[in-house]
């Protein structure tokens, strides 16, 4: 299932609640059936989980995907296949990424899926771990949305890394690949809208900067911070007035084939900061951004 960020729901859901109505409760066993008794073809098995999955989101009325989610119950990794391989979790952090379908124990059955939270192994790497749950095994679930400016850049870098990283987007048509990246700017702004044109002063480890009086690609301005002690670092400031990807803007008709081709927003949006005083637009990538401050009746000093 593809994510689909929207806006940040403004209190907690019990989304438990929620689950157990008859009308979510049958619909599940409705998909479940029709998955079970009719064995369809893979290609139907598309069809058909598209189908529910737009149904189950219908019933639950809201889109739950933003939040973090702090759940109680038995899940499985995903690729499991026996209820032996089933895992107790009591009040454990996940991100809840929708409904799913996975191969329960004698066929297909919908669930709801989820990701850990992103952990570091021994070498360093992030690394994440993807479950699914039946409800039924579902004891207590949370939804707790981001709120804050700072969650709402982390939540979005996070969910732009693992829609660009998905396979399917680099076997995409380009208009298609392009058509999702429109789609990841149009949901962050919308998150963001609060902050258009308020005065925002950001810490980042890297940035680019255009100037009116040098037009240049953002690759030939892109500066690495990383290297400096963050005393030495430049702060980017100035009005927040939207969002772009950076490398559509060198490259806007490219398509993409690895996620290395995002060596500028390392495939996330990138915050633009106008500063009128230097003339200058700054390009800033959220998973960048160490701390994003804004600023009332800033002035340049």
């Amino acid at each position: 299932m593809e994510y689909e960020p929207h806006a940040p729901c403004e209190q907690p859901v019990n989304v438990l609640e929620i689950l157990n109505t008859n009308r979510l409760r049958s619909l599940i066993e409705l998909a479940n059936d029709n998955l079970q008794s009719s064995r369809p073809s893979p290609g139907d098995v598309g069809k058909l989980v598209h189908k529910y999955q737009q149904a189950i989101e219908a019933a639950l009325g809201r889109d739950f995907t933003e939040g973090e989610a702090t759940v109680t119950g038995t899940a499985y990794p995903a690729g499991a296949t026996e209820q032996a391989d089933g895992i107790f979790f009591e009040n454990k952090i996940l991100i809840f990424c929708g409904t799913s379908v996975q191969a329960v124990e004698s066929g297909p059955e919908v669930t709801l899926e989820f990701y850990e939270e992103i952990e570091d192994d021994d070498d360093v790497n992030q690394i994440e771990t993807i479950y699914y749950m039946l409800p039924a095994d579902i004891d207590k679930l949370e939804v707790i949305p981001a709120e804050t400016l700072s969650g709402i850049l982390s939540h979005h870098a996070n969910q732009s890394h693992r829609l660009l990283a998905y396979d399917g987007f680099f076997d995409a048509p380009t208009r298609v690949q392009h058509e999702i990246l429109s789609m990841i700017i149009s949901d962050f702004n919308s998150d963001t809208k609060a902050y258009i044109g308020e005065e925002h002063l950001v810490q980042a480890t890297r940035y680019m900067s255009v100037y009116d009086d040098m037009p240049m690609s953002l690759s030939d301005s892109f500066f690495d911070q990383t290297a400096l002690y963050p005393s030495d670092r430049f702060a980017p400031h100035g009005t927040y007035v939207g969002s772009v990807f950076a490398e559509r803007c060198d490259q806007p008709d490219e398509g993409f084939n690895s996620i290395d081709q995002f060596k500028l927003s390392h495939g996330t949006p990138c915050m633009l900061l106008r500063d009128d005083a230097r003339r200058a637009t700054y390009v800033v990538p959220i998973d960048a951004i160490t701390e994003a401050v804004v600023i009332e009746d800033f002035t340049q000093t």
